[in-house]
């Protein structure tokens, strides 16, 4: 520890000096690195916003590192992105200038560039410090995962465009659901099926929908194809639609929770109420003409005559018991 008082006065105007110029320049790192955070504070602001445009984000960005450099008064950028270019609104070329390549997946895809627009005499060899080269190191980096994201995305709106086209012209219902069970879309179609508007249904339960004794097997069906991404299911089922009413359906579906054009599950389903309708109406047709023939069986066998059915070429098809027992015929096959 110094003893001030054994110190002569040019000594502690000596020390005096070195102390403020610490305390300035720690004051100057302070400043600069409140800057520094503050311009990647508000980059990360931009680049939150949904709604913004790539072109906006790119500018927005590139207009905010002036106010980072140490002398921002004089400062300008440019930002180079294929084909686009974006500057400040003062930017000129000059030989005082730092600038960094942006990657994205290990290939060149921009460039950042920052320049004074002229010279101060205090400038440090080089023109820019440290920091404020590690600051532009950050911030490509960081464009670098906005144009890969923005590339991506890109990408996956093409393949749901291409995924609406198809589905809008399909006559069938296609129908994506989340892992939840909740409604994410559903084809234009679906209205004429369900005369339920797809806005009305979206981000609706999709199991409330199905008929009450339909409902446990439908939710099994969909257990099954999240635990099985490489099946494709069947299964048949009522559905309500708006005006009360229940239609048979039947939905050919498959995971697609890791397609990030679809992440969903995807189902195409067609309308088989008329082919229930025949089922139904066949079953009920067999069960009749079962119950006919029981009667027609009770009727002859309580008759005390012979009666016997054949063909037109004399062979039997159906006696009575009386006949049976009388031709000794019980449990010999005639027919």
């Amino acid at each position: 520890m110094r003893n001030y008082e054994d110190m002569t006065r040019e000594e502690l105007i000596t020390i005096i000096e070195e102390e403020k110029n610490l305390r300035n320049k720690q004051s100057i790192e302070l400043r600069e690195r409140i800057k520094e955070l503050d311009c990647l504070y508000d980059i990360s602001e931009i680049m939150e916003r949904t709604s913004i445009k790539e072109k906006e984000l790119y500018q927005g960005i590139i207009d905010l590192i002036p106010r980072a450099m140490f002398y921002p008064d004089i400062a300008c950028a440019r930002l180079i992105i294929k084909k686009m270019e974006f500057k400040t609104y003062n930017f000129i070329e000059t030989d005082w200038k730092m600038e960094r390549e942006i990657n994205v997946n290990g290939m060149r895809s921009g460039l950042i560039q920052v320049f004074y627009r002229e010279e101060k005499p205090d400038m440090l060899e080089g023109h820019f410090l440290q920091e404020e080269k590690h600051l532009i190191n950050v911030i490509a980096e960081r464009l670098g995962r906005i144009i890969e994201r923005t590339e991506v995305e890109k990408i996956l709106n093409k393949e749901k465009e291409k995924f609406h086209a198809i589905a809008t012209l399909s006559p069938e219902i296609i129908t994506i659901i989340d892992i939840n069970g909740k409604i994410i879309y559903t084809s234009p179609v679906f209205e004429t099926y369900y005369r339920w508007l797809p806005e009305e249904v979206k981000g609706k339960d999709a199991f409330a929908f199905i008929y009450p004794d339909d409902r446990e097997a439908f939710i099994e069906n969909f257990k099954e194809i999240l635990s099985s991404p490489d099946k494709i299911l069947t299964v048949q089922y009522r559905n309500l639609r708006k005006d009360g009413t229940y239609i048979w359906l039947e939905s050919v579906s498959k995971n697609q929770i890791n397609n990030p054009a679809i992440a969903g599950v995807i189902s195409i389903t067609r309308d088989i109420t008329d082919r229930k309708k025949i089922e139904i109406d066949s079953k009920k047709a067999a069960e009749s003409l079962v119950e006919s023939e029981e009667r027609l069986r009770t009727l002859i066998n309580s008759m005390p005559d012979i009666v016997c059915f054949k063909d037109g070429k004399g062979r039997w098809l159906e006696a009575n018991e009386f006949d049976l027992n009388l031709f000794q015929l019980t449990g010999v096959d005639y027919k």
